[in-house]
């Protein structure tokens, strides 16, 4: 058996350089420890996150650790956090700006690991600061977690390029490029098209700051005093952008000759410049990027095996530079995406390209970029092929709140020699598992997470099926290895009057997996553990529209029960984000480019009754922007109704209040959009009938008693008895 502990990784001694978070330690000390994040602005709290704690030491025992400031307690014998970094929290309150030494130390029961220090960076707020994780290996962007899937591309950049790609899930592009002043406007350019549809560029500083990729723009007899001039123009003119993600520094540097020295320069040039975003370099010779530690933040590995190797040789790449590199630099994989010439006689097939992309997911990435695209069908030529890296944004998109989770991952077991590559990712009560085929081959696929208890099926993601255990042996029962629709038996998903009352669900211990896995196959599985936090918030029992809170995941990141018009607009998404949510665990994310070019939704149609009153609300909020986005409800009933509402970066809740007309259709026509440019994020949308109940009855006496009640809060009821009241009425106009 091959005991694998989800994203474990050995760690090689980190090498103290003059960085930002390098640590001051001596011979004796059994731990480092490193800045949880690569800078801190507003944030409350910060952590600590220890690595390299001496495995000769006995450390099933619970630890604590104090963090002091100039010799003053932070906190003191504060409980060490397991998770999938060890660290601890502290207050950054006393904390100046700038760079503050911060001392730790940790105790083990009685005895001492030793004393470290730490230097913290806080820096100003900055909107457009870009964050590094070290708790998780992610990104922060604009408060939120970030795990980048995205691409390389050729200048100058397509003009159609951006928006074709940020509808297929991809959140940055990286173009090669010039950096001569004289064709800056043709950056700048791309840059706010990008801004405009919500996409970020790792923007590339190769010609003026470490060289390498493809060859553009810098005339071999520019001076280095020249370059250095032009770097620090560059990074002056977009250091701001809100498109800015990260600096591209170097490619292959062991490949054309660059030094530590020289890159070292060019990072410290570039933090000096703008300490918001973080420093990237890319490595075809995994085992060298340690001895570039001290001239990036982040590090890529791009590995381009077919059909030279097996996509599964990938795995080695990635796994040296997580090794050598993690927790304080985060790795990013470039998947190959090309082929037909050079030394690749063909590009990757589909199954491929997924594959090695998510083998640099389960071996400890927490970015993708591939290498190359060029539209439409430039690179790669295969639709197909680049359908699959599409595929895999979507996913990654759907999974970052388990993918970048802090909690520590549960145990996955596969068998000896069986070429299945397993992870498992544990986030908030769900237990997500990857499991891969390096074969080329159906091969039997059998994982054992044995030390987890679960409830209910597992879920097999995106493909609409779930997998009932045997209770008694936490193995899948063979009579359920059918189909089992997810969809429309799911509680939550279809608040209807009709809905059937959930039913307890089996409680599993020890779980395996076993299903036949195709070649090359991935597949995505989810776990409910017992004791997962359910959702409390209420549906109105008079709900008639279906998954109001976007739970019914059956495509990755993508809505189900609803239809979206694209207008005339290119670029407008409205993808469910499973980040952010009012109720549930996911909304759905609009962002929409320009004034008038949103995505419309319109949700299944719910059937409606004439002369009847229905309200359709929705909660929504807006990101941080310039100006604040407006909602606009609609609905048709046999005449259009509807009303625009200015949202507010605090959840709110918006409605439209209509009537079914005489005649009217069966159905509603319900119809939600972004009208002006920004981002939103809507949940919980409901749709029900706010007609009064009026009951009246005479009486043998002559009197007319008349009962009414009414579904809207504060709402004020008229009964007419010498007259018809019609909507025309001036009461009601």
């Amino acid at each position: 058996m091959i005991l694998s502990r989800a994203r474990e990784v050995t760690r090689a001694p980190i090498v103290c350089l003059m960085i930002f978070g390098a640590m001051a330690v001596s011979a004796v000390d059994a731990y480092e420890a490193l800045p949880g994040r690569s800078f801190y602005t507003d944030e409350a709290v910060g952590h600590l996150v220890f690595v390299d704690l001496d495995e000769s030491q006995d450390l099933t025992a619970p630890l604590t650790a104090d963090v002091l400031l100039q010799g003053r307690l932070l906190v003191e014998g504060a409980p060490v956090i397991r998770g999938r970094q060890w660290s601890i929290a502290f207050p950054l309150a006393s904390l100046p700006q700038g760079e503050t030494e911060v001392t730790s130390r940790v105790f083990v029961e009685d005895r001492t690991l030793g004393q470290v220090s730490t230097r913290i960076r806080r820096l100003p707020p900055n909107p457009r600061a870009v964050k590094i994780d070290r708790l998780t290996g992610g990104l922060v962007v604009d408060g939120l977690p970030l795990l980048p899937v995205g691409f390389y591309c050729y200048s100058p950049v397509q003009p159609t390029l951006a928006e074709e790609e940020v509808v297929r899930g991809f959140n940055v592009m990286s173009p090669y490029q010039s950096n001569d002043p004289a064709t800056r406007d043709e950056r700048r350019a791309y840059m706010d098209r990008a801004a405009e549809l919500g996409m970020k560029v790792h923007y590339q500083l190769l010609r003026v700051a470490g060289g390498g990729g493809v060859s553009l723009g810098t005339p071999a007899d520019t001076s280095s005093v020249r370059r250095e001039a032009w770097l620090r123009e560059e990074v002056e003119a977009f250091r701001d952008h809100p498109a800015l993600l990260a600096w591209y520094i170097s490619d292959e540097p062991t490949g054309h000759g660059a030094t530590p020295k020289q890159l070292q320069r060019s990072y410290d040039l570039v933090h000096e410049l703008d300490p918001y975003h973080p420093i990237t370099i890319v490595f075809v010779n995994p085992g060298k990027a340690i001895d570039f530690a001290g001239a990036m933040d982040l590090a890529m590995v791009d590995p381009y095996p077919i059909p030279n190797g097996a996509p599964g040789s990938v795995v080695g790449a990635v796994r040296t530079l997580v090794q050598d590199l993690s927790p304080r630099i985060p790795v990013w994989m470039v998947p190959q995406a090309f082929g037909g010439s050079e030394w690749w006689t063909r590009e990757p097939i589909g199954p491929e390209l997924r594959l090695m992309s998510w083998l640099g997911l389960i071996e400890g990435a927490t970015g993708i970029q591939y290498f190359i695209r060029h539209g439409l069908s430039r690179f790669p030529k295969s639709p197909v092929t680049w359908s699959a890296a599409s595929q895999v944004a979507l996913e990654a998109s759907a999974l970052t709140p388990a993918l970048l989770s802090t909690e520590a991952p549960p145990t996955v077991i596969t068998k000896q020699n069986s070429g299945i590559r397993a992870t498992a990712w544990r986030h908030e009560g769900q237990v997500i598992v990857v499991a891969a085929n390096t074969e080329n081959r159906p091969v039997p696929m059998q994982l054992e997470l044995p030390d987890l208890t679960i409830q209910g099926d597992a879920e097999v993601l995106y493909e609409e099926r779930s997998l009932a255990f045997d209770t008694g042996s936490g193995t899948p029962n063979p009579l359920d290895l059918l189909s089992v629709p997810l969809g429309l038996v799911t509680g939550i998903l279809r608040r209807q009057p009709e809905a059937p009352e959930p039913t307890t669900a089996a409680i599993t211990f020890g779980v395996v997996l076993e299903e036949s896995m195709p070649p090359y196959g991935v597949r995505l599985y989810r776990l409910h553990e017992v004791g997962e936090a359910e959702d409390q918030l209420s549906v109105s029992p008079l709900n008639r529209t279906i998954d109001p809170s976007f739970e019914w995941d059956a495509s990755a990141s993508v809505p189900s029960a609803l239809y979206a018009s694209t207008g005339k607009g290119r670029g407008a998404t409205y993808f469910v984000d499973d980040r952010v949510a009012y109720h549930g665990r996911r909304s759905i994310r609009l962002h929409t480019p320009r004034a008038g070019e949103g995505v419309i939704l319109g949700p299944y149609s719910p059937r409606v009754d004439p002369l009847r009153s229905y309200r359709l609300s929705v909660w929504a909020k807006a990101a941080e922007g310039p100006e604040p986005p407006t909602l606009q409800l609609a609905t048709s009933m046999g005449r259009t109704d509807s009303i625009r509402h200015e949202l507010t970066t605090q959840w709110k809740r918006y409605s439209l209040d209509a009537m079914a007309v005489d005649g009217a259709a069966a159905r509603a026509g319900l119809r939600l959009s972004l009208v002006t440019p920004g981002t939103a994020w809507l949940d919980l949308l409901e749709f029900y009938d706010i007609s009064p109940h009026i009951v009246s009855n005479p009486s043998p006496d002559g009197e007319l008693h008349v009962s009414m009640e009414s579904f809207v809060r504060d709402a004020e009821l008229r009964y007419a008895i010498d007259t018809e009241v019609t909507a025309d009425s001036p009461l009601y106009t």
